[in-house]
């Protein structure tokens, strides 16, 4: 049983503060791979991503502690 919604990992995503557009593809992994048209949206959206992503671990530990099932990995 999920009791929280997985990371969203498609679809489009409007940001605040990026220059150009910027596009991130997921491996068969979970790795994502990240295409920006300068250094500063690179490194905006590698910021998002990893945020995003410790977030959901966080909350998949804090499942963990309370003995409540957990989710498959994405």
């Amino acid at each position: 049983m999920v009791r929280r919604p997985f990371p969203r990992t498609r679809g489009t995503l409007a940001a605040a503060g990026l220059d150009a557009p910027v596009e991130i593809l997921r491996d068969r992994w979970g790795v994502p791979h990240i295409y920006a048209r300068n250094t500063a949206d690179l490194f905006r959206a590698q910021g998002y991503i990893a945020a995003r992503d410790r977030l959901y671990l966080s909350h998949v530990g804090l499942d963990e502690r309370e003995n409540k099932e957990i989710p498959p990995s994405v």
